[in-house]
């Protein structure tokens, strides 16, 4: 079996903007349409006169070791049949920490996250901490559920 590069989904510069934005025009949008490729509908959102969006840049095509990683957040335990017990709280946060690259606020906007990094590279503590109080995390991590978990690669052509 050969696998083709090009029939896989690119997820390394993804431009999400979070439903919880401001600017966005949530009963002028299709808000849903949007998430199911937020690169590629983007044209689906709308937003308020004279505001602009907060967009988080992700890349969801990690190194085999921060896959690793990952998978080993995937589960916390047994349950009672001493099957492996999915855990979403660590999982999520560390999907958030480890793909989220960059975070685009609007000019003159005062009430900002700023990205700062920790000494590998991913996204320091103190800004999870925001973006968790926010919400933010269990949108990103939605969205890398839904573009790297599903039927997406699956129904690319090999």
């Amino acid at each position: 079996m050969a696998f083709k590069t090009n029939a896989t989904k690119k997820l390394n510069a993804l431009r999400f903007i979070s439903k919880l934005d401001a600017s966005l025009d949530l009963d002028a949008c299709d808000y849903e349409a949007y998430l199911q490729d937020p690169n590629v509908n983007e044209s689906n959102l709308k937003f308020k006169d004279g505001l602009l969006p907060t967009i988080f840049v992700l890349n969801f095509e990690l190194s085999g070791k921060e896959q690793a990683l990952l998978q080993d957040n995937m589960f916390g335990g047994v349950d009672d049949e001493q099957n492996p017990k999915l855990t979403m709280g660590k999982w999520a946060y560390n999907v958030t920490k480890f793909c989220l690259k960059d975070i685009q606020n609007p000019p003159n906007e005062t009430d900002i996250i700023k990205i700062k990094k920790d000494s590998k590279g991913h996204v320091a503590d103190e800004v999870m901490t925001e973006l968790q109080k926010y919400g933010i995390v269990a949108e990103i991590f939605s969205i890398y559920f839904s573009l790297t978990q599903n039927n997406l690669r699956a129904n690319s052509k090999n």
